[in-house]
């Protein structure tokens, strides 16, 4: 049996290859997280084949062959009800049990609620996307984990394949520092706190 993938900060992480890929390499890894024999797979053949699957997956007109989505231009990435979609079927979980929920004009102290919330339930095989941008939109996708020592939440960074420790005092107060961007937009995951859209 192939051994499990992890993350781990100090260790390289699969980078996406293309700068429209990075909610579909969050995708990819979350599922490599989960199945080992998938993660083995993406070793060998490579992580760019596997990140077009999931984009084209997360960004059709039919999500399923008795079921619509909004289509997205691929040239924006990765919508966020395609990305839960997709986390759903990663999961092996209902689709209502993961949803996608707006944080850019949420209150520090709904943010910090959210913030304990995830410490509490994230799990390295149970992930959340986490959208980040300018003041206008949200423009790069990244993806949370729990910390390896226990203790907060850690963000994997598909631009750079690196695992860094998310700024918890800064995301509450709706600022991030990750490719770039400064603004945290939406999370997408399993259902945690109050309320969410689908």
């Amino acid at each position: 049996m192939a051994p499990a993938f992890s993350l781990r900060r100090g260790v390289p992480a699969p980078r996406q290859s293309t700068p429209t890929t990075c909610g579909s390499t969050c995708l990819v890894v979350a599922r490599m997280l989960t199945d080992p024999a998938y993660a083995e797979r993406v070793r060998r053949r490579g992580l760019a084949p596997e990140e077009l699957v999931v984009r084209n997956r997360t960004n059709r007109l039919l999500a399923s062959p008795v079921s619509w989505q909004l289509p997205w231009p691929r040239a924006l990435g990765t919508p966020p009800w395609g990305a839960a979609r997709e986390l759903a079927r990663v999961l092996g979980v209902g689709r209502r049990a993961v949803r996608w929920r707006v944080v850019r004009w949420s209150g520090r102290a709904e943010r910090a609620e959210l913030l304990r919330a995830w410490e509490t339930s994230l799990a390295s095989d149970s992930p959340a996307l986490l959208y980040v941008g300018s003041r206008w939109l949200p423009r790069h996708v990244t993806m949370l984990v729990p910390a390896a020592d226990g203790a907060g939440v850690d963000v994997f960074e598909p631009s750079v394949g690196e695992l860094l420790e998310l700024d918890l005092a800064s995301f509450a107060d709706g600022r991030v520092s990750l490719a770039g961007w400064s603004t945290p937009w939406l999370v997408v995951g399993p259902v945690v706190g109050r309320g969410g859209s689908s």
